[in-house]
């Protein structure tokens, strides 16, 4: 929503209704998704299947999502594959579904491998599967929590989390919910003291 303004952008969903999308965007408003002439800022295309077939070079696409028949997930790789072929100096945020005990999405490794930026979503709980590239601070397998309000279109209160030591991450103590973690597996990450070193005194 904040790259509209700066690039080309594209969203291919499979659900999207007129109705249903109208009343999402209505909610995001600090960004106007209509520009001076009356257009709109951004190309919303219905897509259900042969994706790369209209992905355009340059422009930032986002698929949401991906869906395969449970007999193909093994095909999302070639899937990923065909999409960054077409992409060139854009970007692909391509979305999958993921089972809920799954560390993965739809299609496991096979969705994984060719993956640049690998992200996965449980409730209130984001974690970095993969990051290819970074600069000066590795965010591999970091865990992030969230809150998502106004109606499902703002992330907010984003906080570092780690596994809860109790429970190591399972969210079971002896067969029950952790308390401490109240069967999540994670707790708010505590940001180390600082250490303030007391002036030396000359006597």
């Amino acid at each position: 929503w904040e790259n509209m303004d700066n690039y080309p952008c594209v969203l291919m969903g499979n659900e999207y209704t007129p109705v249903k999308f109208k009343r999402r965007i209505s909610r995001m408003t600090w960004n106007n998704p209509i520009d001076e002439n009356g257009k709109p800022k951004f190309e919303l295309i219905r897509r259900l299947e042969n994706w790369a077939d209209i992905v355009e070079p340059d422009k930032i696409t986002i698929i949401d999502w991906i869906a395969l028949p449970a007999n193909e997930l093994y095909n999302i790789g070639h899937v990923i594959q065909g999409i960054q072929s077409k992409v060139g100096n854009g970007i692909a945020l391509i979305v999958l579904q993921k089972d809920e005990a799954s560390n993965l999405g739809r299609g496991r490794a096979f969705s994984e491998e060719l993956s640049s930026l690998y992200l996965t979503i449980d409730k209130g709980r984001m974690t970095v599967r993969k990051a290819k590239e970074w600069f000066t601070h590795d965010p591999n397998r970091e865990v992030y929590g969230f809150d998502i309000t106004n109606g499902g279109v703002e992330f907010n209160n984003i906080r570092p989390l780690a596994k809860c030591f109790d429970c190591k991450g399972s969210g079971q103590v002896k067969g029950n919910e952790c308390f401490t973690c109240h069967g999540t597996g994670y707790i708010e990450k505590i940001k180390p003291k600082e250490v303030t070193k007391e002036p030396e005194l000359d006597f």
